[in-house]
């Protein structure tokens, strides 16, 4: 039975030889206290990064753009979790982030006796103190998490190359579609995880405004697919590009729910694409000097892409497509940005991924010049930063453009 901590006090004081009040025994504090550290929002705008070689999320006060704490969230003492892509929902307090497995490696010999990389994982954390509440298995090589608008789904793609690479037909080929309802099921162990394959190696997911449509970045059969997310059909898979080989590696879905962007890395390409259930029609695509990484809306007018080879940033008009500003990063500034996200007041953050040995970072850039206007470390390999404004602020500057 555990001891209410003011009646443990007291009890301690009924035993010395001067007795006490009860506000000496509240003075004295709990009696089995928390050692986690925490993170309590008081105002402040808070970000959370997944720090995949670290396994460790970074939690930062953005305002002052410095790190609070770093904090394990790692199941497997002895492997590398590789957490990625923390997603918030703020009403309930609670993070989820994906395990991934990055760097589990099966021998030859192994796969010959039918070996295969571990199950990934997807687990509910508090935000407060990053306290684990639930969570659930999923699939192999466990690459990307989205959660609906109204936080009821969770969606889980696979970058699954060993499936890719089998000597089959197709289907075999594809990976699953992990979908985990409902997501506050995670913490009760009630959520239901239902799987479909979609199509071979998808990277990148993104659900559509009412949570019914999921859209897939699918880099090993070069397409976007569409699957209706009640029914886990697969609708339509259309090509990626306008490119004979366009290989999406990131996708991203504006803030109406209007588009699909797909930056495709082999075109050094964004390519825009409507957001219903046959997305067959390419609106667009904008030729960037670089690797594309995930696009990030500054506005219902503007994207803002992060580069890499060489390490950059772009501003773009979302109506004509050309490039408004563009950056070039030295190493100790933005090493391989990778994703950005804006806050509610307009605030422009960057991930920078770093060398994958050293530390990573997070930058603040002007949101017209795109210079960095401050810069911290964080862990290895930094994810895409998670913002949580303070209670009654909108959650991104795309609200106010």
């Amino acid at each position: 039975m555990r001891i209410p901590p003011i009646t443990f006090a007291i009890g301690l004081c009924a035993l010395s030889m001067g007795g006490c009040s009860p506000d000496d025994a509240v003075a004295a504090g709990p009696a089995f206290p928390n050692p986690r550290m925490s993170f309590p929002g008081n105002g402040r705008t808070l970000g959370y990064v997944a720090n995949r070689y670290s396994d460790t999320i970074s939690v930062l006060e953005l305002g002052t753009l410095t790190v609070l704490g770093e904090v394990p969230v790692g199941i497997n003492p002895v492997e590398l979790d590789g957490p990625a892509q923390v997603t918030l929902d703020p009403t309930r307090g609670v993070a989820y982030v994906l395990l991934t497995y990055p760097l589990s490696v099966v021998g030859a010999h192994a796969v010959a006796h039918g070996a295969r990389p571990p199950f990934g994982y997807v687990r509910e954390l508090s935000m407060r103190d990053l306290t684990p509440l639930g969570g659930l298995w999923v699939d192999r090589r466990a690459a990307s998490l989205a959660l609906s608008p109204d936080h009821s789904l969770v969606a889980v793609a696979h970058f699954d190359q060993d499936l890719a690479l089998l000597s089959t037909d197709l289907d075999s080929r594809r990976a699953n579609l992990d979908l985990l309802a409902p997501a506050w099921g995670l913490e009760t162990g009630t959520a239901d995880r239902r799987a479909q394959p979609v199509c071979v190696a998808p990277l990148g997911v993104v659900l559509g405004k009412d949570g019914t449509r999921a859209f897939v970045a699918c880099t090993g059969e070069d397409s976007l697919a569409v699957v209706d997310t009640t029914t886990l059909t697969v609708l339509t898979r259309v090509p990626a590009g306008d490119g004979p080989v366009n290989k999406p590696t990131a996708i991203a879905i504006d803030p109406a729910g209007e588009q699909v962007l797909l930056s495709n890395q082999l075109t050094d390409q964004v390519v825009v694409f409507k957001a219903d259930d046959t997305a067959t029609e390419l609106w667009s695509s904008v030729e960037l000097p670089g690797l594309p990484g995930p696009v990030a809306f500054l506005s219902a007018k503007e994207w803002l892409v992060p580069l890499q080879s060489p390490s950059g940033a772009v501003r773009v008009d979302a109506a004509t497509g050309q490039a408004l500003t563009q950056k070039s990063y030295r190493d100790d500034e933005c090493q391989n940005p990778h994703a950005a996200t804006i806050a509610a007041d307009g605030t422009v953050f960057m991930v920078c991924e770093g060398d994958h040995y050293g530390p990573g970072a997070i930058v603040r850039l002007d949101a017209l010049t795109l210079d960095v206007r401050a810069r911290v470390e964080v862990g290895l390999y930094p994810d895409q930063l998670a913002i949580v404004a303070p209670a009654g602020t909108a959650t991104t500057a795309a609200a106010n453009p």
